[in-house]
């Protein structure tokens, strides 16, 4: 069994499972999965647990401000929220002044996946140019962002990069979106073009940020993965992302193939059955947008600022994959005021 069907499989569990927890009767829903998890599935929050005391170095404790000034229940842009340690009871106490990025996931137990002094704590939650394109395509109208991370293996890497840019177009071309689509129930509520898009892109090994991103995706795909299926911490990984910065798999680019690609897109492509974001595949990305805004308020003048990082190796690499066949005609879509 390939990991995309195994990973389909586990969808159809779920979906079934959510329909018998369901007592009371729904509306038939026409959106496509990856417009309402866009739409309406805010983004998981991660947490930061800081270790400082009220006297610990003016570096330390701006640091923390910092990164109080980024959290979502702050009014930052972070899906993070921030929890500090207990204080000290004395001054001149011993203080560690570090951070830890845990990922929760309901029902499981916290994974730590970052921890280090607090002085670099912007360094690592501040990545390259790669983060705000994948926002920026998304925020634009992308139905699926496919990042190919490089990791040690480059060479797998752009091999699976070279697939998607022979499957896409065509998966693009071939994939009509459900009927239905702005009958009750199926309302669209963000004034962005509802199409069939993909783009790939290549997030270079080193780049600012891939450390935290690794993490946090090695991390998601141990939680869904079949038993005895792993990855190297360094492999080359190909991951789909949709709706609001979430992962809907974590594949090894060694072993893609162009069925595993076709059954991803049509179920992101398809009508959200299971309207419970936690019921279905997938896990957020830590990634600093205020979605709200984006979508729903000031648009694409909320979005970040491209980063610029010297350090990373080379830009990141942005193929865009053409639109597909536009969706069927359906009554005039509700936009976001």
């Amino acid at each position: 069994m390939t990991h995309g069907q195994h990973w389909m499989q586990r969808g159809c569990r779920v979906a079934v499972v959510a329909a018998c927890l369901l007592a009371t009767p729904a509306v038939a829903c026409s959106i496509p999965v990856f417009r309402y998890a866009l739409e309406r599935w805010p983004a998981d929050l991660f947490v930061a647990t800081v270790d400082v005391a009220a006297d610990s170095p003016q570096v330390a404790r701006d640091a923390v401000h910092w990164l109080e000034d980024q959290a979502q229940p702050n009014g930052g842009p972070m899906n993070l929220a921030v929890e500090r340690t207990p204080a000290r009871d004395q001054p001149g106490s011993e203080s560690r002044e570090t951070l830890e990025i845990a990922r929760h996931s309901r029902g499981q137990e916290p994974t730590l996946l970052w921890s280090g002094a607090l002085t670099k704590a912007e360094a690592a939650l501040t990545a390259g140019p790669w983060q705000g394109e994948l926002i920026r395509r998304l925020a634009t109208g992308d139905a699926v962002v496919w990042m190919v991370l490089e990791g040690a293996d480059p060479a797998s890497a752009k091999q699976a990069a070279t697939l998607l840019e022979q499957e896409l177009p065509q998966i693009a071309e071939d994939t009509v979106l459900p009927r239905g689509i702005g009958l009750p129930g199926s309302e669209l509520l963000a004034a962005i073009p509802l199409e069939v898009r993909f783009s790939v892109l290549t997030v270079p090994a080193g780049a600012a940020g891939e450390e935290l991103l690794r993490a946090t995706l090695l991390a998601g795909h141990r939680e869904s993965a079949a038993e005895g299926e792993t990855l190297e911490p360094q492999a080359a990984l190909v991951v789909p992302v949709f709706g609001r910065g979430r992962a809907a798999a974590v594949l090894p680019a060694a072993t893609l193939t162009g069925d595993a690609v076709a059954e991803f897109t049509a179920f992101l492509c398809g009508a959200c059955s299971c309207q419970v974001k936690q019921l279905n595949p997938g896990f957020d990305l830590l990634l600093p947008v205020d979605w709200e805004q984006v979508l729903f308020g000031e648009g694409l003048a909320a979005l970040p600022l491209p980063a610029d990082d010297p350090t990373t190796p080379r830009q990141a690499e942005l193929v865009p994959i053409p639109a597909g066949r536009p969706r069927p005609k359906s009554p005039t879509l509700r936009a976001a005021p």
